[in-house]
């Protein structure tokens, strides 16, 4: 499904458009906007190497157009498999790229919690904003400078809008402040799940009344701590026999979207190049929910 918002703020108009992957619909967008560029095209992720988008991106680089591409140094030989016409950089730390945006004539914008793969676009359950706005395409410039350069940076906002690029250290304080102050619900997708900060404040928000509902991958599941710890499995579902949820999304008394890269883990919080962005938006909310619950009631299992 598409959804779009045209807002306007003090001094601009600029668009928010939420494509789902479970619609078949992503790719098709991404491939729009790359091959819409004219200029300069930045993109970073974890990994890249879904075929038609290096296609698109080396036919941007034969007509001239800048291309620039970093990925986690773990995966850039699946990218340089695919014979790459543009710049392609890694990084060699510890901590990984794991962060998903692309940036288009310093107009356009993508975040997302998949890769720019077969799995992030087509095969796994993930969930893309694609911006039009100068501001927020400057901000992710500054971003993707910083990762390319080791260097931190700070959060920018626009609108109801707070995009963090991490490690931030105060950001994972802010995440769990919000969670702390939902009154009446909590409702989480993520991919991975094992922190205890994390668990900590659903169970003692689970034990205040709020409700509490988790869709994790089966990974987590099978890995069992959030399944123990939270000693209530009508909460949680997996998702993994037809799909694969690779989520990274909360939804907070159906008003506040925290959404992007980072897994609800030490190293997505402490460690690695994540994007994290938190929305004020029930527009937003409501349909990133609808989104939740028809993947509870499609592809969730109790068992």
């Amino acid at each position: 499904m598409l959804i779009v918002f045209f807002l306007l703020t003090s001094t601009s108009l600029y668009s928010l458009e939420i494509y789902f992957t479970k619609d078949n619909t992503v790719l098709d967008k991404v491939l729009d906007i790359i091959k819409g560029t004219e200029n300069e095209l930045l993109i970073v992720a974890f990994s890249l190497d879904h075929p038609e988008i290096i296609e698109a991106l080396n036919d941007l680089a034969y007509k001239g157009v800048h291309v620039e591409a970093m990925v986690d140094n773990s995966t850039i030989q699946r990218t340089v498999l695919l014979d790459p016409a543009f710049k392609v950089l890694c990084d060699s730390s510890d901590a990984l790229i794991h962060t998903k945006f692309l940036i288009s004539d310093m107009k356009h914008s993508i975040i997302g919690t998949g890769n720019f793969t077969l799995s992030g676009l087509q095969e796994g359950l993930n969930s893309f904003l694609f911006f039009d706005s100068d501001e927020i395409a400057s901000g992710l410039y500054d971003f993707f400078y910083a990762i390319e350069n080791g260097l931190s940076v700070n959060e920018f906002a626009f609108s109801n809008y707070s995009f963090y690029l991490l490690p931030n250290f105060s950001l994972k304080k802010k995440v769990l402040n919000q969670m702390l102050s939902a009154k009446g619900s909590i409702f989480i997708a993520a991919y991975a799940f094992t922190d205890y900060d994390f668990l900590g404040v659903m169970k003692l928000q689970s034990i205040r009344g709020v409700e509490i509902r988790c869709l994790v991958d089966s990974w987590t599941y099978n890995y069992g701590e959030i399944v123990s710890y939270l000693n209530n499995p009508f909460l949680i579902r997996r998702v993994g026999s037809q799909k694969s949820l690779h989520e990274k999304t909360m939804v907070l008394d159906d008003e506040v979207v925290i959404t992007g890269s980072a897994n609800l883990t030490y190293s997505a919080y402490e460690k690695n190049r994540e994007l994290v962005v938190i929305i004020k938006n029930k527009e937003v909310a409501k349909e990133y929910l609808q989104y939740f619950n028809y993947i509870w009631e499609v592809w969730g299992d109790d068992n």
